[in-house]
């Protein structure tokens, strides 16, 4: 990465790690519900789960990737598990890429220290990098 970017991706974390847990949570509930709402073929696969436990799940991996850990084996392993478990529902890599979009979309919203449009290119390359480590074992 280059120092203008590297200096975007900085700031943007920074900016998310400094949120509360409350704000964190109005966030990914309104993710959830916008990705309810209007992706039907993805609401399909949230019919049976509890809403709320997913909330607090993904702030905690979107929490771990804001501070930015320097080490991120652990975080990767957790996701591997995860994905495992995507898998076996049958969920595919299609289905992700539109759950990454909707979640960088949401979060870079939020953004003050960057503008949207470089907080949106951060948050969809961090999100892509957790799909991925979760999608490992995937066809």
């Amino acid at each position: 990465m280059d120092d203008l970017t590297d200096d975007i991706r900085r700031r943007a974390l920074i900016e998310a790690s400094l949120m509360t847990h409350e704000e964190w949570t109005t966030l990914v509930r309104s993710f959830y519900e916008r990705l309810l709402q209007h992706h039907p073929a993805l609401a399909v696969r949230f019919a049976r789960v509890n809403i709320e436990f997913q909330v607090q799940k993904l702030i905690v991996i979107l929490s771990s990737i804001a501070r930015d850990l320097p080490d991120r084996s652990a975080l990767d392993r957790v996701l591997f598990h995860m994905g495992v478990a995507h898998v076996e529902r049958g969920i595919r890599r299609t289905e992700f890429t539109e759950f990454i979009a909707l979640l960088a979309n949401v979060l870079s919203a939020k953004a003050n220290l960057v503008n949207p449009d470089q907080a949106y290119g951060v948050w969809y390359q961090e999100l892509s990098a957790m799909a991925t480590a979760m999608l490992l074992t995937s066809p």
